[in-house]
């Protein structure tokens, strides 16, 4: 297998594609060469990559358990997720954590629900991750309107089954369905 390091400069070389690419295409958004550049570098196997590097739920304090809940769905199944209601330690600053978590996951998971989409620091956090060339992954937990969203990636809906919303994730994720 291909050592760490070179594994990481890869992947951020992805990442860099990815800000070139939305910079390109904010400039000319139907341009077929850029459109077909954006598909291959959010394909299955892209989504998987970023999923292995690690997966960040952001979410709106008022969708906390759902998102919880969709942590230990996640993590039963094998997909490593970082929440900060688990994964942040107490002697440590919560922010530094924070910060420390998107730098390192490659994929997002971003909560919608009305409260979250009016919520600017919600809203910035997931600008910012996009903007640094990562994949967010839209995941309905409440009907919204979501022509505000300028992700490149389907949104997952779960405003109905929470089941079907995972079985949908997992398939997304290229997670093993025997698991």
């Amino acid at each position: 297998t291909m050592p760490k390091n070179e594994d990481t400069t890869q992947f951020a070389s992805i990442e860099q594609k990815r800000v070139a690419l939305r910079r390109a295409l904010y400039d000319t958004p139907d341009d077929p060469r850029l459109l077909k550049a954006r598909d291959e570098l959010t394909n299955q196997q892209a989504i998987h990559a970023a999923a292995n590097k690690g997966t960040f739920i952001s979410y709106n304090r008022s969708d906390e358990l759902f998102a919880f809940e969709l942590a230990v769905r996640l993590n039963d199944y094998g997909i490593e997720t970082w929440l900060d209601t688990i994964n942040v330690r107490e002697e440590l600053g919560w922010h530094e954590q924070v910060a420390r978590a998107l730098r390192r996951c490659g994929l997002m998971l971003a909560v919608i629900s009305p409260d979250a989409l009016e919520d600017p620091d919600t809203t910035n956090e997931w600008a910012r991750f996009m903007a640094a060339g990562k994949l967010l992954i839209p995941i309905v937990h409440l009907p919204s309107d979501l022509s505000i969203m300028k992700t490149w990636l389907e949104p997952v809906d779960f405003t109905k089954r929470f089941n079907s919303g995972i079985q949908q994730l997992r398939l997304i994720l290229d997670i093993n369905a025997s698991v």
